[in-house]
């Protein structure tokens, strides 16, 4: 920086000047708890993608958050969901966050990927992780609880980044939608309640 000054015929600051006038900057625009930031985010180019990938399109992957939802969100679970109500250029947004005592959900923040696979929940979990680590929040990555829907890919993703698959829970509300939309397969009306209410029981 001192040598482009140099270059262009410009006062030369000194280094602790230049220094003092970049902590200020960086404070004025990156410090603000409510501000928006890209925690991470990845571009691939077709001809970069591994030939063991059985999509080898271009892609991307970002990750949204700001610093209180994340001081906000120290929690040992862990929700993850695409959503298609909220897009963004027509991909899906994955919104990720935590539950409290109260079962209050609490965001980290979102993410847009190109896709939803494996690598695509890789690289969110891996934000959560990495985002933690970097505003110094202690997570017990051994205890925590990850709920979601059965999706063979996230259920992958997560013990690939956390090194645990011991705490994985469905989200009930997803498996309660599935079985109701099977029930018209039995013909007997009468055990719809109560295939209900034994699943409920389990």
């Amino acid at each position: 920086m001192l040598e482009l000054l140099e270059e262009k015929g410009l006062l030369v600051p000194k280094k602790q000047q230049l220094s003092n006038y970049l902590t200020s900057l960086r404070e004025k625009c990156y410090d603000d708890d409510d501000k928006p930031w890209v925690l991470k985010y990845q571009i691939e180019y077709e001809d970069e993608i591994n030939n063991d990938d059985d999509d080898d399109k271009n892609k991307f992957r970002f990750f949204v958050t700001t610093k209180r939802l994340f001081n906000a969100s120290i929690s040992n679970n862990i929700h993850i969901d695409a959503t298609y109500k909220l897009s963004w250029q027509g991909f899906p947004c994955f919104i990720i966050g935590t539950t409290d005592m109260i079962k209050q959900f609490h965001p980290y923040g979102f993410a847009v990927c190109s896709n939803e696979k494996e690598k695509d929940f890789e690289f969110i979990f891996s934000c959560i992780r990495d985002g933690l680590r970097n505003l110094n929040l202690q997570m017990n990555e051994r205890e925590l609880v990850f709920i979601a829907d059965g999706a063979e890919a996230i259920s992958n993703a997560f013990p690939k980044v956390f090194e645990t698959d011991r705490n994985i829970v469905m989200r009930w509300f997803h498996m309660r939608k599935r079985v109701e939309k099977k029930l018209n397969l039995v013909d007997d009306k009468a055990l719809h309640n109560e295939i209900m209410n034994d699943i409920e029981t389990l």
